[in-house]
This record gives structure tokens, C-alpha cells and sequence, in this order.
């Protein structure tokens, strides 16, 4: 390091004096006393760096020796990998169109990586977007996948056509005890859940397998639940040892033995030439009796003892309800009361005939047992009403959709206004010629 230091002062003494090489040989005594000058300035030179080398020395070593927590430390963070990520509430089945919004939760909490990203391993089944959006897109499975950094946790996903109906061939049936008959139930449309299940409210009156096969036993009524998981119906089983009372009772052996969907009265209606066909106490008309009207100009009138039910092909709007003809027929002091038993919608516009009542009253009210309110219809038509939905009805001879009053009170009010007029101005009378 001298050595340099020193050369390095020569070079910069001889460019300053520009000294070459012949006149150095000319005057040697005075390069050597220039030597020795140089010399001398160098030493001198050199003492000073010492000086300052040791200063810093002794500086770096006071710095070296100061504490640590005196001077910036570089800080280092631990990683904490992610061990499990968690989908909260995540719903493993889903019907096509459907969507559902992912929410995640990171285990452990303080793990340093927090953001988490989506896939699904078939997009051709169900799709899902950097927000967690998942929507299904087809019928069949596959796997979302949630991952971040190096850790991914998967989640199977099922996505199902959902159930549009279920239908059977009748919802209402009429058996004699020991019929057999198979349901014959099918699931719309043909993707969804095709797998039924069926069960009965009472083994007594009627028994079913696995195959929608039921037997009746004893008479009395009965309910078969029809299930996929994913819609019920329930099909009502009526056990009666007389199923139908046509005219004089008497029917063909061979027809008592038919399918419910071939029953008597779907004989009687294809046979019948009549535009009017009558048959006494029919519960129940089924949904194969109905297609049959359908469209028709053919009415079929159903005789109770205190009622007649009317139904006229032309006025059947869906003939895929059954209709129950039964109804309750009570009297109060509002009027008559009339209220139908069935919880299906009906077919369509029906005609009740009233029997042995008062052909006074006037007006038809629908009543809305929930909130007491009534709801006028239309009028009286010779003991006749027509409704299109199930409910409870009343016919009356007073208005109550309204305020009314009876015409005697009203006489009798304006009779004490005329008078109290009349006394009124005779006792000013007296006054009118002063």
C-alpha cells in the first residue's frame, strides 16, 4: 500500500515538473536531491496517512464495539403454511341453473398466505368464478377445488335436473277389497330422479310394494305417498264393496274386474249416446272419467239426496284433477252454507243444484274463513250456483259485502224528521205575520 502511494507521488512530482529522461542525466546531484526532497515529503506524507488510517481504524472499532440495538437489525418473518382450507356451508347438490356463492375459511388463521382461489375439475358440469360464484351447468359430478399457495382442498358437487312432476295414471281410485293394480307412476322430465318410493297411510285398507303394486284389503279410504326425494304426491284410495250405483246397480262382471283407468263410469261416458249421463253418489270422478268429457258436449250430473254436482264437458279447463263431488250443506242465520271437501284445484267451472231449500235467496258469496271477509260472486239462478275453486261459499237473501238496511227502519227515520219539521214550523207560526 506504501509502495504505490509513494510511486504514485513520484509520477505526479515528474508530470508536474516535467522532467525527462535527458535532463536527469544531465543533473543527477539534483534528482537525488529531488529524490531525497520527495523522499522526505513522502515519509512525511506517509505519517499523516498512518495517522489517519488509525483514526479510522479505531473509529470502526468503536462503531463495532457500540451495541447492536443501537443501529438498524434486519427483521425476518416466519412463514406459517396453510394446513386446511374449509368450505363453510357448501352445498354438495345442485339443480341445473342453480347457483351458490362459496365462503372459505383459512386454517390456521394466522397463516401467511390468506387469499384463495376456485376451479372446478369439469366445467362442462359446473363453473366457478374468481368471486367463489359456483353455477351449475349440467347433470353429473365433479370436484371445486379451492387452493392457495401450495395447499388445495376439494369438495365433490352433484348436479341434479330437478323435478318438474310426478304422474300417475290416476290420483283417485276405486277398488273392491282384494283388487290389485299397479300405479303406474313416471317422473317428468326424464333426467330427473327416476327412483320411487311408495308407502301407505294405512296397511288395513290398502298395502303397496316397491313397484307402486297395491292391493285393497278392507273398505274405507286410504292415502299412497309417491316420492323421489324430491317431490311428493299422494294418490287416495277409496275400498267401497259397491264401486259405482248406476241406475239399477247392475253392471257387466267383466267391467268390475278392469283397471281403474277402464272403471264403469269411463265405460258408461265412452257408451253412453246420451249428451246426459246421470249417475248417483260418485265421490269421486276421476281423471280418466275427465279426459273423456273433455272438450265434450256431454254432461254428467251426479245425484246426492240434497244436491245435485253438474259437469259439463265444454267447461272442463284441466282435466288432470280428479274432482270430489262431497259437500257440506248447513244452514245459519247468514243463509246457507255450502263448503267443498276436496284440496285440489278444480277441473274446471261446476253447477250445483240445491234440493229442498228456499228459492228466495239472492245472492252467492265466496267466504274467507282467515280474515271474515266475503266476496259477492253473482245471484241466485233457480236454486243453482256455479263455482271454479274449492272454498267455503254462501247463498243469502241479504247483501254482506256492504252496509244494509231494512226498508222499514228507514221509513221509520224519516218519518220522525217530517215530524219534527212539521212541529217546527208550527211553532213559529205565529211569528210569520208580526
Amino acid at each position: 500500500m506504501k509502495k504505490k502511494r509513494i510511486i504514485s507521488m513520484l509520477i505526479s512530482l515528474l508530470t508536474m515538473w516535467n522532467i525527462n529522461i535527458s535532463a536527469f542525466a544531465e543533473d543527477a546531484t539534483s534528482a537525488i536531491e529531488t529524490t531525497e526532497a520527495v523522499v522526505a515529503q513522502t515519509t512525511e506524507y506517509e505519517e499523516i496517512t498512518d495517522i489517519e488510517e488509525s483514526t479510522e481504524e479505531s473509529i470502526v472499532e468503536e462503531i463495532i464495539d457500540e451495541p447492536e440495538d443501537e443501529f438498524y437489525v434486519e427483521e425476518t418473518t416466519e412463514y406459517i403454511p396453510i394446513e386446511d382450507i374449509v368450505l363453510v356451508d357448501f352445498e354438495h347438490e345442485m339443480y341445473v341453473e342453480d347457483t351458490q356463492s362459496l365462503s372459505t375459511s383459512v386454517f390456521p388463521q394466522d397463516a401467511t398466505e390468506q387469499t384463495v382461489n376456485y376451479s372446478s375439475s369439469n366445467t362442462a358440469v359446473a363453473t366457478v368464478n374468481r368471486a367463489g360464484v359456483v353455477t351449475a351447468i349440467s347433470k353429473g359430478s365433479c370436484y371445486i377445488h379451492a387452493y392457495s399457495d401450495d395447499h388445495t382442498s376439494s369438495y365433490e358437487l352433484i348436479v341434479k335436473v330437478k323435478t318438474e312432476e310426478i304422474n300417475v295414471v290416476d290420483k283417485f281410485l276405486i277398488l273392491k277389497p282384494n283388487q290389485e293394480m299397479n300405479l303406474e307412476a313416471s317422473v317428468l322430465p326424464d333426467e330427473a330422479v327416476q327412483e320411487l318410493q311408495y308407502e301407505t297411510s294405512d296397511e288395513k285398507i290398502v298395502s303397496v310394494d316397491s313397484e307402486g303394486n297395491i292391493v285393497a284389503h278392507d273398505v274405507g279410504n286410504a292415502s299412497i305417498i309417491i316420492t323421489n326425494g324430491e317431490q311428493t304426491i299422494s294418490v287416495t284410495v277409496i275400498v267401497n264393496n259397491d264401486i259405482l250405483s248406476i241406475e239399477n246397480n247392475i253392471f257387466d262382471e267383466s267391467n268390475e274386474k278392469n283397471n281403474s283407468s277402464d272403471d264403469n263410469l269411463v265405460n258408461l261416458i265412452k257408451n253412453s249416446d246420451s249428451s246426459e249421463i246421470t249417475v248417483e253418489g260418485i265421490e269421486i270422478v276421476s281423471q280418466a272419467a275427465l279426459k273423456l268429457l273433455y272438450g265434450t258436449d256431454k254432461t254428467l250430473i251426479i245425484v246426492y239426496p240434497e244436491y245435485n254436482v253438474v259437469i259439463n264437458g265444454m267447461d272442463i279447463a284441466n282435466a288432470e284433477n280428479a274432482l270430489n263431488t262431497t259437500l257440506i250443506i248447513e244452514s245459519d242465520k247468514k243463509g246457507l252454507k255450502i263448503k267443498t271437501e276436496a284440496v285440489q284445484k278444480l277441473p274446471g267451472e261446476i253447477e250445483i243444484v240445491l234440493k229442498n231449500k228456499p228459492t228466495n235467496y239472492r245472492y252467492l258469496y265466496i267466504y274467507d274463513e282467515d280474515t271474515d271477509e266475503y266476496t259477492r260472486l253473482n245471484s241466485m239462478n233457480n236454486n243453482a250456483i256455479r263455482i271454479s275453486s274449492n272454498g267455503c261459499y254462501y247463498v243469502t237473501m241479504q247483501r254482506m259485502d256492504g252496509y244494509s238496511f231494512n226498508v222499514i227502519y228507514i221509513y221509520i227515520v224519516l218519518g220522525i224528521i217530517l215530524v219534527l219539521s212539521l212541529a217546527y214550523i208550527f211553532s213559529r207560526k205565529k211569528y210569520w205575520f208580526w
